[in-house]
């Protein structure tokens, strides 16, 4: 059996999603998070993401994504996602959010300028 995944760093967004919690490799989060991290890097699964995202408000400052829990649920294959959200949604929520925001940076042209998360800065 493989050993798990050890980040030695937060994921990108870590600290704007969880900004008063340190990083801990062994944190639940980041383990639901590395568990949803193949399902949306896959081309179908990000532009079905892409296709249901819309921009809200007077100026379109908040983004917005209807989801069904259950449905992806089934479709990411991860079991613990129905139960996270049911369970905990205040974390559940923002580790699929830090999730989406890891593969978006890693998705991001070559060109784009870094991005800084606390004392981390990430390259795509």
């Amino acid at each position: 059996m493989q050993a798990p995944f050890r980040r030695a760093e937060p994921p990108p967004g870590w600290c704007h999603y969880f900004p008063s919690n340190e990083y801990a490799h062994n944190d639940r989060r980041v383990s639901l998070i590395d568990q949803l991290r193949p399902y949306l890097r896959s081309e179908e699964s990000w532009n079905v993401f892409l296709s249901r995202v819309s921009l809200v408000g007077a100026t379109k400052e908040r983004t917005v994504l209807p989801l069904s829990f259950a449905q992806f649920a089934h479709a990411c294959g991860v079991p613990d996602v129905l139960e996270a959200v049911s369970m905990q949604p205040a974390e559940a929520l923002p580790c699929l959010s830090v999730a989406i925001h890891e593969v978006g940076v890693v998705r991001m042209p070559l060109s784009t300028p870094t991005l800084s998360c606390g004392d981390h800065t990430y390259r795509p």
